[in-house]
């Protein structure tokens, strides 16, 4: 069964190949589908999954019985926002209090150290998580985003590892992050 990230990727992907197949011209031109399949490395079930998963929100539409599929004014929209959006990458940057919030919680973190010390595999996804955070905390411009994922995998890992204790710490420094 695919996951979560894998129908997601698919669909944009499959949204992209569309789209450069039809020359981003909506409801103009169509394709048959099954020839976008291998050019995203999908094959039935799952390529036909992900084109319906299109129609049903409106980026592309059947166009004719047998598989053809054009692409709707939303669905070229999408793709073009998706370029232009990537190409202006927004970094939220953390303020000083954010940083000194970051602070604390290593900080208690290094204080529950032997709180992990049985976690063997979560405790590799804890020591990658706290060098993120440590990372951050020394860049001239500490990326929000990354700080706040960073503690979502140290609550994650903590839980799985039965430490609830520390799990809670990077779950109220996340929700004080904001």
């Amino acid at each position: 069964m695919a996951t979560i990230e894998e129908k997601r990727r698919w669909r944009i992907e499959l949204l992209r190949v569309l789209y450069e197949e039809v020359d981003g011209v909506p409801q103009l031109r169509d394709v048959d589908y099954r020839a976008l399949g291998p050019k995203v490395g999908l094959t039935d079930p799952d390529l036909s999954n992900a084109v319906q998963w299109l129609v049903d929100n409106g980026m592309a539409e059947w166009t004719a019985l047998g598989g053809s599929l054009a692409i709707t004014p939303e669905g070229v929209n999408a793709v073009e926002e998706a370029v232009t959006s990537d190409a202006r990458v927004h970094v939220e940057v953390a303020t000083s209090a954010e940083v000194q919030i970051v602070e604390r919680f290593l900080g208690e973190l290094r204080r529950l150290d032997d709180e992990l010390a049985a976690a063997r595999g979560e405790r590799a996804v804890i020591d990658a998580e706290r060098t993120a955070l440590e990372a951050q905390l020394r860049s001239p411009r500490p990326n929000k985003g990354v700080m706040r994922a960073a503690l979502r995998g140290v609550a994650w890992a903590a839980q799985a590892a039965g430490s609830g204790v520390v799990g809670a710490a990077a779950l109220r420094a996340l929700q004080l992050l904001g």
